[in-house]
C-alpha cells in the first residue's frame, strides 16, 4: 500500500510509507541491470525470478506482507524501485526499512555467497540514471545480516533533488540460495520538534463470525521528530458507536518515544453482534496535546455461520474436494490463499463440498471467484442431505476473469441439515483454472 499522508497528525512530513500489502498494485518499478562497481548501471527488464510478495522472513502466519527476492543461480540482478520522491532544498530527510536474509523457503539465518550482493542505491535525477557511486548501503559475503533488522539512513545530502531509491539483489554464480526481504519502507522529513507518526491511518479487519477467535493487528507508533514525547495509558482509548467490538492489549506504563523510537500496539476485533462495525483508536500525546485517531472497521457474521478462507490445511476440516481442486497460496481475493481448480481437459461437476450445515429456511451463501480461460467456466450451487442426490439451487454462474462476488438465496431449501457444493464445469482448449477464496 503506497500512501501519501494528508492527516495533520499522521504524516504530513512522510513522503513514502510502503508496507507491500498489495504488492502488484503499487507504483513501484521492477527492473534488471548488473551493478558494476561505481560505474553507470543500465537498467532493462527484470529476470523471470524477480521481486515478488511473501511473508517477511518466510514466517508464514506471523510475518507481515513484504517484498522478497530469491538470490540464487547465475542471472539475478534485480531491482525494486520506489516512486519519485521530491526532497526539498534546505530540509533533512531519512529512509527507514525492515530487512532480513534467510535460507530460501525457511526462517533460518544465512549469509551471502562470495558472488552475491545486496544494496540500496539512490538516483538523483528521478531514475534517469543509476550508479554504484550512489550506494546508500551494501551487504556482501562478509556482512553480518540477521533475520530481522531495522535500517535507518540519512538522505539529507540529497535535498534539492527528485530521487528514486532502488533495492538491489545480485547472484552471478550458482551456489548459495537465500531470500532477501524488504518491508515497511518509509521516507520522511526530519523536523526539530517531537512528531508522533502511525504506520497506518486505518485498520480494516478481516470478516469473522461472532464468537470465533478474535482477530488482531499491529499499529507501530514512531517519533519522527527531535525530542521525546510521552503517551500515558489513560490517553489511549477506543471511541465510537461500536467501541465495544474493538480493543487493544493493556498498556501498563507510559510510552516514551525519543527520535526514531517505535512502540507496537496490538488492536483486536472481537464483535459482540453481527453487522458492519466501525470505531476509532484515539491517542493523545503529552507534547502537542493533539488527538490522533486511527479508523477501525470490520464485518461480523451471525454466530454459527460458516466462513472459510482456505488459508489452512486443504481440504479444510469437514470439507471434501474433487481431485481437481487444491489450495493456491498465491493471489487469493483478500490474501494469498484460495481454493484452486486447474484442468487440461473438459470437466463437469467438479465438487467442492462444505461440511453438513444447519439451514433455517432464511439463509444465503456468497463467494468470490475468478477464472482464466478462453472458454466459459461455470460454478453452480447445489445441496444434498446425503451427498448422493444433488439439487441445483442456483444458476450456473459464468465466472468472470476478475474477482467477482456471487450470491445465492438458499431460502428455497427446506429447514434441515445439508451439504452445499460448489460444482464447477468447463470446456478446455487451453489450461483453465478457478480460484475461490
Amino acid at each position: 500500500m503506497f500512501v501519501l499522508f494528508a492527516q495533520i497528525s499522521f504524516g504530513q512530513n512522510v513522503l513514502l510509507n510502503e508496507e507491500f500489502d498489495d504488492f502488484y498494485n503499487t507504483n513501484w518499478t521492477l527492473a534488471g541491470g548488473l551493478m558494476t562497481g561505481n560505474g553507470t548501471i543500465t537498467l532493462s527488464d527484470p529476470s523471470f525470478f524477480t521481486w515478488t510478495d511473501d511473508n517477511f522472513g518466510n514466517d508464514v502466519g506471523n510475518g507481515s506482507n513484504c517484498a522478497r527476492l530469491n538470490i540464487w543461480g547465475t542471472s539475478i540482478r534485480d531491482w525494486l524501485i520506489t516512486p519519485s520522491l521530491t526532497l526539498e532544498t534546505g530540509k533533512m530527510y531519512s529512509i527507514e526499512f525492515d530487512f532480513a536474509l534467510t535460507t530460501t523457503g525457511t526462517t533460518n539465518s544465512d549469509v551471502l555467497a562470495a558472488d552475491d550482493t545486496v544494496a540500496v542505491m539512490i538516483s538523483t535525477d528521478d531514475g534517469a540514471t543509476w550508479s554504484g557511486a550512489n550506494t546508500l548501503i551494501e551487504w556482501t559475503t562478509n556482512s553480518n545480516i540477521s533475520t530481522n533488522e531495522h535500517i535507518s539512513l540519512d538522505l539529507s545530502c540529497y535535498a534539492g533533488n527528485t530521487v528514486k531509491i532502488g533495492f538491489y539483489g545480485e547472484s552471478t554464480v550458482s551456489n548459495n540460495d537465500v531470500d532477501f526481504f524488504v518491508d515497511n519502507v518509509m521516507v520522511y522529513e526530519n523536523i526539530s520538534t517531537p512528531f508522533l507518526y502511525s504506520n497506518v491511518e486505518e485498520l480494516d479487519f478481516e470478516e469473522m463470525v461472532v464468537g470465533d477467535n478474535i482477530i488482531s493487528k499491529e499499529i507501530i507508533l514512531s517519533n519522527l521528530g527531535t525530542g521525546a514525547l510521552t503517551i500515558e495509558p489513560s490517553n489511549v482509548s477506543i471511541i465510537g458507536n461500536d467501541a465495544v467490538d474493538f480493543g487493544f492489549t493493556e498498556i501498563e506504563n507510559n510510552i516514551v518515544l525519543d527520535h526514531g523510537d517505535q512502540e507496537t500496539l496490538v488492536v483486536f476485533f472481537d464483535p459482540q453482534t453481527e453487522g458492519n462495525k466501525s470505531a476509532a483508536l484515539q491517542i493523545i500525546d503529552d507534547v502537542t496535546k493533539t488527538t490522533h485517531e486511527i479508523a477501525l472497521s470490520g464485518k461480523a457474521f451471525p454466530e454459527g455461520s460458516l466462513l472459510e478462507t482456505f488459508d489452512g490445511t486443504f481440504a479444510p476440516q469437514g470439507w471434501e474436494a474433487d481431485g481437481l481442486w487444491s489450495q493456491s497460496t498465491y493471489g487469493g481475493y483478500d490474501d494469498n490463499f484460495s481454493a484452486y481448480l486447474i484442468s487440461y481437459t473438459n470437466f463437469t461437476d467438479a465438487g467442492l463440498i462444505t461440511p453438513k450445515l444447519t439451514l433455517n429456511g432464511s439463509c444465503d451463501i456468497s463467494f468470490f471467484a475468478k477464472a482464466s480461460s478462453n472458454e466459459p467456466l461455470t460454478i453452480k450451487v447445489q445441496y444434498s442431505a446425503d451427498k448422493e442426490t444433488w439439487t441445483d439451487v442456483s444458476e450456473a454462474y459464468t465466472i468472470a476473469s476478475d474477482w467477482t462476488n456471487y450470491s445465492t438465496d438458499l431460502s428455497s431449501i427446506p429447514a434441515g441439515n445439508y451439504y452445499i457444493a460448489f460444482s464447477a464445469s468447463g470446456k478446455v482448449n487451453v489450461p483453465s483454472s478457478f480460484n475461490v477464496p
